[in-house]
């Protein structure tokens, strides 16, 4: 019942086809790492700034940005306006300043302000130079362009 192959031929062959389904299989699992922590366990990334009001008011602006066509949005590169959506995180940073208000260090607060305000007049103008009928279905229900 043994094959006419000599020992060291058959130990040989035993022991490369497991190892070539192990490295298989690692690759697989290293993809499927990748794809699930999307790049974040990269170690050529710096790592995220420290979380403080300032950077979490930023983060929100930067949304904001992305919605207004301003900046391209970093996961498909395009631009484009979307001032419902622009709207809705200004609201909520105005909403944040009302149930923060006393709670703040000056400069929070003044960050908050400056920046409600900036984003605030942005919005106004893109509004205003919003033209068309799709720009206009962007802006949502019950508002005005």
């Amino acid at each position: 019942m043994t094959e006419d192959k000599p020992e060291a031929q058959q130990k040989e062959t035993d022991t490369s086809r497991p190892a070539e389904d192990e490295s298989w299989k690692d690759a697989v699992a290293r993809e499927k790492e990748r794809e699930a922590g999307g790049g974040r366990n990269d170690a050529r990334r710096s790592p995220p700034p420290p979380p403080t009001f300032p950077t979490f008011v930023a983060g929100l602006s930067t949304q904001v940005l992305v919605y207004l066509g301003m900046l391209t949005h970093p996961a498909t590169g395009k631009s484009g306006k979307d001032l419902f959506e622009a709207k809705y995180i200004i609201d909520l940073l105005g909403m944040l300043q009302d149930k923060t208000r006393g709670n703040l260090t000056p400069e929070e607060q003044k960050f908050l302000e400056e920046t409600l305000f900036e984003l605030r007049m942005l919005y106004v103008r893109e509004s205003q130079t919003t033209s068309g009928p799709e720009d206009a279905e962007m802006v949502g229900p019950g508002e005005q362009t």
